[in-house]
């Protein structure tokens, strides 16, 4: 099963025990894995605990969206843009998005490998939303790595964008769930230390988006 809550005196990520880790290595006897991952997020939400935690050495394909729900984090066990040591979702079929995300969630150490086939890596549709040190790549012409409509608060730090066809960080009013009410794409938004390389354009935002040493690639087609 998925690890969904720390044991007490566990300090996190890193202290996964060995045993706990060879049973999340189980997942690569199937041929598809969303059934097992959105069911642990349901139940993280349904218990109330805070993180889902996938195992960093694993892939896990997905033939349909995950919803990572409010209040949860789906963490890879990636920390930094050019580590490798990460989970990797990666797309069977045409997603759009991989990754939707609620209220107060996240996404954490990922590695969204599109496999030339997904429209669009993470949707944020929702309100203070946490993406950090996620490597996003391997998407088709017309999405973006992250798409965001009448998101408000959302905070996203050291990612990195790579061989995606379309933009790095598309926020369109017209992306939201109710577009005739919301007046932005992103707003309040914060952007920080990211690689944001895609071949339609690194970024573009109807809204308000603080931007904090972030590097802006036009084409990027390797790991950073």
């Amino acid at each position: 099963m998925l690890r969904t809550d720390l044991a007490t005196g566990e300090t996190g990520h890193a202290d996964i025990h060995n045993a706990e880790r060879n049973a999340l290595n189980i997942l690569g006897l199937y041929a598809d894995h969303y059934d097992s991952v959105q069911a642990a997020l349901d139940d993280a939400f349904t218990r109330k605990r805070p993180v889902v935690y996938l195992n960093p050495t694993a892939v896990y394909n997905l033939s349909a969206t995950l919803t990572v729900p409010a209040h949860v984090t789906l963490d890879g066990g990636g920390r930094g843009i050019g580590e490798s040591h990460r989970a990797m979702l990666k797309a069977t079929s045409a997603l759009d998005p991989m990754i939707e995300l609620g209220n107060y969630s996240g996404l954490t150490g990922c590695n969204l490998n599109g496999n030339a086939l997904a429209v669009t890596g993470v949707l944020v549709r929702a309100n203070a939303n946490h993406i950090e040190a996620n490597w996003i790549q391997n998407l088709v012409t017309g999405g973006a790595a992250m798409k965001c409509g009448g998101a408000l608060y959302t905070r996203i730090v050291r990612n990195g964008v790579g061989n995606c066809a379309g933009y790095g960080l598309d926020a369109l009013n017209s992306h939201s769930a109710n577009p005739q009410a919301t007046y932005y794409g992103i707003n309040h938004g914060h952007s920080e230390q990211n690689l944001w390389g895609a071949r339609m354009g690194s970024i573009r935002i109807e809204g308000m988006l603080y931007s904090v040493s972030d590097n802006f690639e036009t084409v990027l087609d390797g790991d950073a």
